[in-house]
């Protein structure tokens, strides 16, 4: 493996991409390095996973999940919305080249490559938003026990 060609140029367009796409979303300042640095760090986790696996889907499930984590951390860190972090954190881990050679299977008629790819498409999809999913899930069930607790002891007093 050539780490300038397979890791260090991917890196730099992740984090050049995540900041851009920061900048559409018209995210300023620290709130912004925070996404790019997440950009960066989605596809670190999934650089760093690859194989150990069969093929890369529980990979995308890691990487989601790990900057879900950090996405919730961030937004309670910095209290802004989730959301704001973890569309520009997700970015690079979206399978648009997988998305095209599908719908090019489908366009040039093969019926095998096209039903191979989509499934492979679904469970790349799947793996992702089930990252977030979980991740999301967990923090809720946290924020909403801690609120629970502090109610419970203000009512004991």
């Amino acid at each position: 493996m050539d780490f300038f060609k397979d890791i260090l140029i991917p890196c730099i367009c992740i984090t050049a991409a995540a900041f851009s796409y920061g900048v559409v979303f018209h995210i300023k300042g620290k709130k912004l390095a925070i996404a790019t640095i997440g950009g960066l760090l989605s596809w670190t986790v999934y650089l760093l996973t690859g194989g150990i696996y069969v093929n890369d889907i529980p990979q995308y499930f890691l990487a989601a999940a790990a900057v879900s984590a950090y996405s919730e951390i961030m937004a309670r860190i910095t209290k802004t919305p989730v959301t704001l972090y973890l569309v520009v954190v997700i970015l690079p881990l979206v399978p648009g080249g997988l998305l095209y050679y599908t719908m090019e299977e489908f366009v040039m008629g093969n019926g095998d490559g096209f039903l191979d790819k989509l499934m492979y498409a679904f469970g790349v999809a799947g793996s992702i938003a089930l990252g977030v999913f979980l991740i999301s899930t967990i923090a809720r069930l946290i924020t909403v026990g801690r609120g629970k607790i502090i109610a419970l002891s203000k009512n004991k007093h």
